[in-house]
């Protein structure tokens, strides 16, 4: 999906809100569910490119061709999200250690949730390690007219997702 095609929107860094909304509401009338031929799947799509285009950094990522990131989830919203779930993992077995009954019903009552935000992260950082992976392909076949910028940007980018991926896979959630 292209959010600017799909919202037959203008492929620029400014865009006005009021003209996202305008074309989001234009496309809206027909591909909402409860439309003639609307289509809940389309109408979907519809409120995602509505989003990234609504969203400054979203938008700006699409344009640099970052459609992974532009999609949801940046590097920044992966740092956040991987940061609240070690925090989290790291309660649970305080709590799950601990001598109080109580404690330990309310680490079992969340082992299973956070079992699941784990499973998820690690196929968040999975799909970013391969985003960057398409960016490395990208940068040699532009050798050697690629940037130093360029190259130390990625370079931060592999540091950050495998330091991400070491610190889940040390979580360790074992009952």
């Amino acid at each position: 999906m292209d959010a600017f095609d799909l919202l037959g929107l203008p492929r620029r860094p400014l865009l006005a809100p009021a003209d996202v909304r305008a074309a989001f509401q234009n496309q809206a009338r027909a591909r909402h569910p409860d439309a003639a031929g609307g289509d809940a799947e389309a109408f979907a799509e519809l409120n995602e490119a509505s989003a990234i285009l609504s969203h400054p950094a979203r938008r700006l990522r699409l344009l640099l061709g970052d459609a992974a990131a532009a999609g949801g989830i940046s590097d920044t919203d992966l740092f956040l999200r991987v940061g609240a779930l070690v925090q989290a993992a790291r309660r649970w077995q305080i709590r799950r250690d601990a001598k109080s009954p109580l404690e330990r019903a309310l680490a079992a009552s969340e082992a299973a949730k956070i079992r699941q935000e784990l499973e998820d992260m690690i196929g968040l950082v999975a799909a970013a390690m391969e985003n960057a992976d398409g960016q490395l392909i990208a940068l040699d076949r532009a050798w050697p007219e690629v940037s130093p910028a360029d190259l130390s940007a990625l370079a931060a980018r592999f540091d950050r997702l495998l330091l991400w991926k070491r610190q889940l896979a040390e979580l360790q959630l074992a009952p």
